[in-house]
């Protein structure tokens, strides 16, 4: 469902990666089109951010206009994380590592995502670069829809020995975890003095395509406990867990064996990496349900928790995260609508099902032979005098050994 889009939001974010001299020109050129471009009975109608990186008198002097000083502004990532509102719109020059580190600056909410496709892969980028005025226009002129993305929320909880200190948020917390591990606490030594202890919650993240709960650089597998809604579902015996978002689907999720997901879907895929189990299937849960992964007491080393690739962070014994659905989405614009997006991104960027075509068993004209070539190679009506199809008796089993029988017989 297309939007009309608001003329009162000026304000373009421009993310590209400033280490590429090829992509840092079209930057420039796409910042000078947006600036300069009249629109909506403006002059000069965008306030453009591009990378602070940017900054620089070599790759300005040329741009002398005086536009340039008030129209052009640089961003940084503490800029993203404290001002997320200051940006209506968000261009998106690179493939789906672009995307997803846009997705890492902004933790709370994100303004919508127009990706030109830039990178290696492009599964999220549908549209092309050469392109952009065209596009851009339909998106001013209300012609593009938006896909709503689900992220997830990622909190890691700390265990510590210091019950009388906790706070109130800390509590239930608690009481989950001390639930969840005091059986194994009063069995196990080395735990032994983790009797009465809190989960103090850490730094949460919002994560697009996948939080991934792995050995780390141990050689040992990994031993998780995996929850959902307090129901305590398995033991993971594996190199790990990769928890995903219908997006990150043809991500980590995919290479793992999960399921491709379209991104419609408001559901988290569980999906085991390695496990050294024939019986532990990848599941699809409801995107309402809590999961939380714990690192038990008994684990022979620490565990890593890896958000979307990017952060890492270690996970001791006693440690858990806690996994729910994020309140702050992804809205990234399509090039039709949804469905043909993610269909076209399937089957060309993943080659999904791709494979040559099985030969008709009559060949036609179309086929790999022309009818002359066909009619050539086929027997002449007397050539065929005496050639008939097997019959269903001479083709069967007991008859054949019957037969094979009487002839040993007379001889």
């Amino acid at each position: 469902m297309t939007e009309e889009y608001d003329p009162s939001k000026d304000t373009i974010l421009i993310i590209s990666k400033a280490r590429d001299r090829k992509v840092v020109e079209f930057t420039i050129e796409l910042a000078e089109w947006l600036i300069f471009t009249p629109r909506f009975g403006k002059e000069h109608p965008f306030t453009v951010y591009v990378d602070a990186h940017l900054d620089t008198p070599k790759l300005f002097q040329r741009l002398t206009h005086p536009a340039w000083q008030t129209y052009l502004k640089f961003w940084t990532p503490k800029l993203c994380y404290r001002q997320p509102d200051l940006f209506h719109l968000i261009i998106t020059l690179g493939g789906d590592g672009t995307i997803l580190f846009t997705s890492t600056l902004f933790q709370s909410h994100v303004p919508p995502i127009m990706p030109f496709h830039l990178g290696s892969l492009g599964f999220l980028a549908p549209f092309l670069f050469t392109s952009y005025r065209k596009e851009l226009d339909n998106l001013f002129e209300k012609r593009l829809s938006k896909t709503r993305r689900m992220r997830l929320s990622c909190t890691v909880y700390r265990c510590k020995s210091s019950p009388d200190t906790r706070e109130n948020k800390e509590l239930v917390e608690t009481e989950w975890i001390q639930n969840a591990l005091g059986q194994e606490i009063s069995k196990n030594t080395t735990a032994s003095g983790l009797k009465s202890y809190s989960a103090v919650p850490g730094q949460t993240f919002h994560v697009l395509n996948e939080i991934v709960i792995d050995r780390g650089s141990s050689s040992n597998m990994s031993l998780l406990e995996l929850f959902a809604n307090d129901r305590h579902l398995t033991t993971v015996q594996a190199d790990g867990l990769c928890i995903a978002t219908a997006t990150g689907s043809t991500a980590y999720s995919l290479s793992a064996n999960g399921s491709l997901t379209h991104p419609d879907m408001h559901c988290t895929l569980v999906t085991p990496l390695c496990p050294h189990t024939l019986s532990f299937r990848p599941m699809i849960l409801p995107s309402t349900m809590i999961i939380r992964v714990v690192v038990p007491f008994c684990s022979r080393h620490t565990a890593h928790c890896r958000l979307d690739g990017r952060n890492t962070i270690e996970l001791k014994q006693g440690d858990h995260v806690k996994i729910t659905m994020s309140p702050y989405p992804v809205y990234t614009y399509a090039s039709t609508d949804v469905s043909n997006d993610w269909f076209s991104s399937v089957q060309t960027c993943l080659q999904w099902n791709v494979r040559k075509r099985q030969t008709s068993a009559i060949l036609s004209n179309d086929s790999l032979l022309s009818k002359d070539a066909y009619s050539s190679n086929r027997l002449t009506e007397n050539e065929q005098d005496g050639i008939a199809p097997w019959t269903e008796q001479e083709l069967e089993r007991d008859s054949f050994i019957s037969e094979t029988e009487n002839v040993r017989s007379r001889l």
